[in-house]
C-alpha cells in the first residue's frame, strides 16, 4: 500500500543508477514528502533540486546523506519542500501522461501522413 508507506515517510530516498521515471517519486510528491533523489534519466524532470527536494550525482553517498540529515534537522524545510514538490506533481499524473503521449502519437502519425485527420478524432 504506496499511500500507508509514503504517510509514515519523513523524506524519500532513491539511489538508483538507472531509472526511466521511477512512479516513486511523483507519488512521493504528492503525498507532499520531499525527495533526495540520484540525478539519472527522468528524475531532473520531475524534481528541481533545492525545490521540491534534492539531485544528487549518482554513487555520491556524502551528498546524499548530507540532505537527507539536512532535511531530517530542518522539518520546516522538509515540509516546504514537500509542498513545492505537490504543486509539481500535475504533469506525472498517469492519466495526464497517457492522455500526452496519445496526443503526441496522433501528430506523429499526421505528420507522417500515416492516419488523416478525417480518420482519427481529436
Amino acid at each position: 500500500d504506496p499511500a500507508r508507506v509514503l504517510a509514515d515517510l519523513d523524506v524519500l530516498v532513491l539511489t538508483s543508477r538507472h531509472e526511466g521515471l521511477p512512479r516513486v517519486i511523483p507519488e512521493a510528491m504528492a503525498s507532499s514528502k520531499p525527495v533526495v533523489v540520484t540525478a539519472v534519466d527522468g528524475s531532473p524532470e520531475a524534481v528541481e533540486s533545492g525545490v521540491s527536494g534534492y539531485l544528487c550525482a549518482p554513487g555520491d553517498v556524502e551528498a546524499l546523506s548530507d540532505r537527507v540529515c539536512e532535511l531530517l534537522s530542518d522539518p520546516e524545510k522538509a515540509r516546504n519542500m514537500g509542498l513545492a514538490g505537490a504543486q509539481r506533481v500535475a504533469p506525472w499524473d498517469i492519466d495526464q501522461m497517457v492522455r500526452d503521449q496519445e496526443a503526441l502519437y496522433r501528430t506523429l502519425a499526421l505528420e507522417a501522413g500515416v492516419i488523416s485527420s478525417r480518420t482519427v478524432p481529436a
